[in-house]
């Protein structure tokens, strides 16, 4: 008897609480309406399984909602409804064949429609219809889910493509919700082979809801194309307009895979990339606003999640130096480097208000990076080219530019002025220009750096007092040490690109 009472009491509870969850279901009420379904859950958990399900594929639509400020419409509930779904425990393997990622992927894409169709309803009714449409085929995938797949009218997909065809204002300026929509389709596409080979475990043939499962699909991809191709299109746009950091923010919302092509992706980017680099034309605020923008580039790729970017950047950027080393590889003068020509040029004409050293010094850093990508692609070594550019300046007799050149290295200042020596042969006022440029007053700081390895400071003194000499035995004595001396400096000029060679590899 006891038995009999209780179970007629339970039964009354769970009457109870289905009919409070009822009320609150249709006051859009949905934290009380989970709570309550809690409670039925240890009561009757199919019956609160079956509530759930119902609402999921329903997209929570029912008739005579009162919508609130907490669930303002069917999508919200559906979304809240689909996550406490999933929570339940021993939940079967599929529903009507489509796994739990793939309902959650569609109710998640019934509510980012929702988002757009609230974001314009006040601004653009025509707008707005076209987002409805898009909200109303998420809906019917929805419902190929709860129906096995019922197929989608020629009608229907015409009225999805005429909802696409005019909607590059919205896709701009709602840009973030239509690239989180578009990697849900993005998501769905991954899982749709999956989900087919679950339809044909289940039913133990091929199902004809398959065609229109993948019919349902290459109309998402449309939609991730159109939004592709109008990020592309505005790409362009502030290309020609000359607004190339508005054009590198928008890198973040394109992405390979979705529906375009690669190589519509590199045209774009090289355009982009190439506007970049004409305006490289120096190593003062264009140098600066060069890199600036190639770095804001690599950053919006990351953002982008597309590391495929990256790599397309770098190759079309070793690219176009490649042409342009190549373009320059018949006129290049005296050994001097297409770094290097720039690097010496700004110094000749400089303008700058920067204080003399820190100026330099940014001259040094731009020409060594530029340097780098230089030897890289040239096949060449950094400090041969130095070496080389450095000596044939001196050739010719143009010592402030071999100075300039080895403002990069100045360990190599000593060397070159030893090796530079031969070069003037029969000069000696131009050597003895070439030693006090190069060696007397340029080594002294290094030696100053490095005392331990170069001993005091005074041993600089006595060759620079028997330079001085007009004695030709004291010429004779000032040769021989400079021998000696380089003979010390190559030495430590093979460990310098022994370490350097070990450093880069």
């Amino acid at each position: 008897m006891e038995d009999v009472n209780s179970g007629h009491s339970k039964n009354k509870e769970v009457e109870l609480l289905s009919r409070v969850a009822a009320n609150h279901l249709f006051l859009a009420q949905y934290e009380p309406l989970r709570a309550v379904l809690l409670s039925l859950r240890n009561r009757n958990p199919d019956l609160a399984l079956s509530i759930l399900r119902t609402i999921v594929l329903k997209a929570g639509r029912f008739d005579g909602v009162l919508w609130s400020s907490t669930c303002r419409s069917p999508s919200h509930l559906a979304w809240m409804a689909v996550l406490d779904f999933l929570d339940f425990e021993n939940l079967s393997s599929s529903i009507g064949g489509f796994d739990h990622g793939m309902l959650r992927l569609k109710i998640e894409f019934l509510l980012l429609a929702q988002t757009l169709c609230d974001a314009v309803e006040e601004k653009d009714s025509e707008v707005f219809h076209r987002i409805r449409l898009i909200l109303e085929f998420g809906l019917r995938g929805l419902d190929s889910v709860g129906h096995c797949g019922e197929k989608v009218g020629n009608e229907e997909d015409l009225a999805l493509e005429m909802a696409l065809s005019d909607l590059h204002g919205v896709i701009l300026d709602q840009a973030d919700v239509f690239d989180v929509l578009c990697w849900n389709i993005h998501r769905q596409v991954n899982i749709f082979p999956e989900a087919t080979e679950l339809t044909i475990i289940a039913s133990g043939d091929v199902p004809e809801s398959s065609d229109s499962s993948r019919g349902e699909f290459e109309d998402l991809v449309k939609v991730q194309r159109t939004v592709q191709m109008t990020h592309l299109s505005a790409l362009n746009k502030y290309i020609e307009s000359g607004d190339l950091e508005s054009a590198i923010s928008n890198i973040r919302y394109i992405h390979l895979d979705f529906g375009v092509d690669e190589p519509e992706y590199r045209m774009v980017l090289k355009y982009l990339i190439k506007e970049i680099w004409i305006q490289k034309g120096g190593y003062e605020e264009a140098q600066n606003s060069f890199q600036n923008k190639m770095l804001l580039m690599y950053t919006e790729s990351l953002s982008a999640n597309c590391t495929q970017f990256l790599h397309i950047i770098e190759a079309i950027q070793d690219e176009l130096l490649t042409d342009e080393i190549e373009k320059n590889q018949h006129v290049v003068l005296d050994n001097v480097p297409i770094p290097f020509r720039l690097q010496l040029a700004l110094k000749l004409g400089c303008t700058t208000g920067l204080d003399n050293q820190k100026f330099q010094t940014m001259i040094a850093h731009s020409c060594m990076g530029d340097m780098y990508q230089y030897a890289r692609l040239s096949g060449a070594h950094i400090l041969e080219c130095v070496m080389n550019c450095a000596l044939s300046a001196v050739k010719r007799e143009q010592l402030q530019e071999a100075c300039d050149v080895l403002s990069l290295f100045p360990l190599l200042q000593p060397l070159v002025a030893a090796m530079g020596w031969d070069l003037l042969s029969g000069k000696t006022s131009m050597r003895k220009k070439l030693m006090l440029t190069l060696w007397m007053s340029k080594s002294q700081a290094v030696r100053m750096e490095e005392s331990s390895f170069y001993g005091k400071q005074s041993d600089e003194v006595f060759p620079n007092m028997l330079f001085h000499a007009a004695n030709p035995a004291t010429t004779a004595y000032v040769i021989l040490w400079g021998v000696f001396s380089c003979n010390i400096f190559i030495i430590k000029y093979k460990y310098y690109i022994a370490t350097f060679q070990s450093n880069i590899m």
